[in-house]
């Protein structure tokens, strides 16, 4: 499954992302990849084993070189049949 964030603000960026999942059953977040310029994220459910249900895809967004955690966040929920 591909994810694609895009960053918008008072700028044209750079922008780097950073992806997290985590399944409805817990509050806790697993790494899907590490800060990158390249927008999009594969997530392999089937190399990882996952059941169905309801997951949570946390992203991060910040401009490239910032030492903030993040500067933006937004976090949607996807069905995994």
């Amino acid at each position: 499954i591909t994810f694609t964030a895009a960053a918008t603000g008072g700028d044209a960026g750079p922008y780097e992302y950073r992806f997290f999942w985590r399944p409805s059953t817990t509050t806790t977040y697993t790494s899907g990849r590490a800060y990158s310029t390249t927008p999009t994220w594969t997530w392999d459910t089937a190399a990882l084993g996952l059941p169905a249900g309801t997951y949570f895809i946390k992203v991060y967004a910040r401009h490239v070189g910032s030492k903030a955690t993040f500067e933006s966040t937004r976090t949607k929920s996807y069905v995994l049949n």
